[in-house]
């Protein structure tokens, strides 16, 4: 499961800007924040290159060996998410 914000969900610095005195004097929820975007798109970049391995004829069986998970698992957490990313149209 991941730890980071839907699409859909404005992240808290953009509800109540980053200038705000809310968020200006806690600079650890600062850190915060900029953990979880960089945990966004490393996510990312995980899905992005697990396509490109799957498209370039790579099995489920040495994807989920570099995941350090057996291919079902690699297969049922992923195989829906790059499907799903191959069949979208571009914007």
């Amino acid at each position: 499961m991941s730890m980071c914000r839907s699409n859909e969900t404005p992240k808290p610095l953009e509800l109540i800007g980053s200038d705000s005195p809310e968020w200006s004097d806690r600079p650890l929820l600062n850190t915060i924040d900029a953990a979880l975007t960089d945990l966004e798109n490393a996510e990312q970049r995980l899905l992005d290159s697990i396509r490109a391995a799957h498209q370039a004829g790579e099995s489920w069986g040495m994807i989920g060996m570099v995941l350090g998970i057996s291919w079902q698992a690699a297969h049922r957490k992923y195989a829906v998410l790059v499907r799903d990313e191959e069949s979208s149209p571009e914007v």
